[in-house]
């Protein structure tokens, strides 16, 4: 029996000196790999170290190093505002995200209700009050206020007679007609 019990504690130990074995060839797999991901990463950081010492070279800047470190230092020092920053930044685009479609409704309304009084006729109206206050300004600004003729009576009932103040005054009248009639006879 001792045989036996010599064997199983051999076979126990081999057991355990494969697992060990196995262990430590994982660990070696993992070392080499992270040996290997060391030397692609300091390959591409002295390609992008060059690429940028060349860009600045090209475009003629000059980093003073100390200048590189005070800006870190005032990173670190405000990254509490540049998360307050971010998280502003973050807000505003939401609130676009929501105010988005509202302020679309809002323009499709408008240029629906701008439709309607386009098919009303109030822009023809207005345009031809334009052109009305137009014409009352230009006619205005060619009086000279220095050279304005007295009229007396006599000739006031005189000029009244003339085929411009008859249509003027015939204007006028059908105007307060009209006007009377809509606002006084509602």
């Amino acid at each position: 029996m001792s045989e036996i019990n010599i064997q199983n504690q051999i076979d126990g130990l081999n057991t355990k000196m494969d697992l060990l074995l196995e262990y430590v060839n994982e660990q070696r797999l993992k070392s080499e790999t992270i040996e290997d991901l060391i030397a692609d990463f300091s390959i591409i950081g002295k390609d992008m170290y060059d690429s940028t010492v060349e860009e600045l070279e090209i475009q003629q800047i000059e980093i003073e190093p100390a200048e590189l470190s005070h800006l870190g230092i005032i990173f670190l020092r405000n990254i509490k505002t540049f998360i307050t920053l971010m998280n502003t930044m973050e807000s505003a685009v939401d609130l676009m995200k929501e105010v988005g479609p509202i302020a679309n409704e809002v323009i499709i309304d408008v240029s629906k209700k701008l439709g309607e009084f386009e098919d009303k006729g109030y822009f023809d109206t207005a345009r031809d009050l334009m052109g009305t206050m137009d014409n009352a300004v230009r006619v205005y600004s060619s009086i000279d206020s220095n050279n304005i003729p007295e009229y007396n009576l006599w000739k006031t009932f005189k000029e009244m007679n003339s085929p411009e103040m008859k249509k003027s005054l015939g204007f006028m009248m059908t105007f307060m007609k009209e006007f009377s009639k809509t606002t006084f006879n509602k």
